[in-house]
C-alpha cells in the first residue's frame, strides 16, 4: 500500500500476535504500531495494552473494519493514538499514520467513529466515518477546499471521495448525491 520514497512511509517489520511484536520489534527501527482490533484468539484491550506496556512511548494505530464507537472510544481510553477504517482510502491511512508518528491523535468524528447500527446521522447507515462527514459538510454548503481544509486531508482526496459516491449513488454531480442521500434519509 506505501511506498517510502512516494509516501514517506516505511512498513519496517510484521507480527502475527502482538507477543510475537514485543519478542522481535527493535524500538529503534520504528515509530508506530499498526494493529488490527480483532485478532483470532485474542482480546482488543489486552493487545493494546501489551504493546503499550512493553513500549510505553510508542504509537498504536487501530486499524479495523469495526466502526463501533463504543470500541474506538474504549481503544482511546487504552491508549491508542488513532482509530481508522479499513475501508479508508489509502491517502487518509497514509494521514493518520503520518500525524501520529509526529505525535498527534487521529480519530474522526470527535475522537469516535460513529456507531452505523445506533447513530442519528442521516448518512451513517450506507456511508463510512469519511464519507459522512465529507456529505454533512457538503451539504451544508462547504467547498471541497473547506471541507479538505477542515478534515486536514488533500482537496483531491474529497473529489475522488465524491466522485466514488457519485458513481455509486449513479448521479451526476454533487447537487444530486446531496439530494438522494437527504431525501433518502429524511433530513
Amino acid at each position: 500500500m506505501f511506498r517510502p520514497k512516494r509516501d514517506g512511509i516505511e512498513i519496517t517489520g510484521s507480527a502475527r500476535t502482538p507477543e510475537e511484536a514485543v519478542q522481535s520489534a527493535d524500538p529503534a527501527s520504528f515509530d508506530v504500531f499498526i494493529l488490527d482490533l480483532f485478532l483470532p484468539d485474542l482480546q482488543p484491550v489486552d493487545n493494546i495494552r501489551m504493546l503499550k506496556n512493553y513500549f510505553p512511548d510508542k504509537a498504536v494505530i487501530i486499524l479495523t473494519g469495526e466502526k463501533s464507537s463504543a470500541w474506538s472510544n474504549k481503544m482511546k481510553q487504552e491508549g491508542a493514538a488513532a482509530y481508522i477504517s479499513k475501508d479508508s482510502s489509502r491517502e487518509l491511512i497514509g494521514l493518520s499514520i503520518k500525524k501520529v508518528a509526529s505525535g498527534e491523535h487521529f480519530f474522526i468524528e470527535d475522537s469516535s467513529v460513529p456507531d452505523h447500527n445506533q447513530s442519528k446521522d442521516p448518512y451513517a447507515n450506507d456511508l463510512t466515518p469519511v464519507e459522512c462527514k465529507i456529505a454533512r459538510l457538503l451539504s451544508r454548503g462547504l467547498t471541497h477546499k473547506e471541507i479538505a481544509c477542515q478534515m486536514g486531508i488533500s482537496r483531491s482526496m474529497i473529489e475522488k471521495i465524491l466522485k466514488r459516491l457519485r458513481i455509486r449513488y449513479q448521479v451526476i454531480n454533487n447537487l444530486e448525491l446531496i439530494r438522494i442521500l437527504t431525501t433518502s434519509r429524511s433530513l
